[in-house]
């Protein structure tokens, strides 16, 4: 049983306070080989989750604790990002979704319901830095330890306000 779970991430230079909502990707992407710069081959990017295929919705299929895709409100987690340093969203509900089996784990997407134009990023799993690279913590109860799971945060980039439409985690 999932007992408490959060995600740890760390913003790299973000400067004024905005507030970060977990979301549910709803659908299989690619990382790509060493992160996801823009034209990279097989990389999720803002239009496509595989080389060959496109998300449903330029920035990513995901949706909120109602199930509504697409749409900003009823996050499963929300935290007020306003300096570099770890930030924990509680993602106890959703990850005991995954292992229930009531939904496929295809990772978290990050977006902000405040309005302006600063673009937040943040550290992803190639960060040079191990302590700033982002974790996925989960305690359960009952049965046999397994391996810890491991997250990865690619690099995403776009040509929209990143302060209203997520990107994939």
């Amino acid at each position: 049983d999932v007992a408490g779970n959060q995600l740890d991430i760390n913003p790299d230079g973000s400067t004024s306070a905005k507030n970060v909502n977990v979301y549910r990707v709803t659908a299989a992407w690619e990382e790509g080989a060493g992160g996801c710069p823009p034209g990279a081959a097989d990389a999720a990017s803002w239009n496509k989750r595989t080389d060959a295929n496109n998300w449903g919705t330029a920035g990513g299929n995901w949706a909120n604790t109602a199930g509504t895709a697409n749409n900003i409100g009823s996050p499963y987690a929300t935290q007020s990002v306003s300096a570099n340093g770890t930030y924990n969203w509680p993602v106890t509900t959703l990850v005991g979704q995954w292992a229930a089996g009531t939904y496929s784990n295809f990772g978290f997407i990050l977006g902000s319901p405040d309005t302006g134009t600063e673009v937040y990023t943040f550290a992803t799993d190639e960060n040079t830095t191990s302590g700033n690279r982002p974790q996925l913590i989960i305690a359960y109860t009952g049965g046999p330890a397994t391996s810890p799971a491991s997250i990865a945060l690619t690099k995403f980039t776009n040509g929209e306000d990143a302060n209203t439409a997520p990107g994939p985690i």
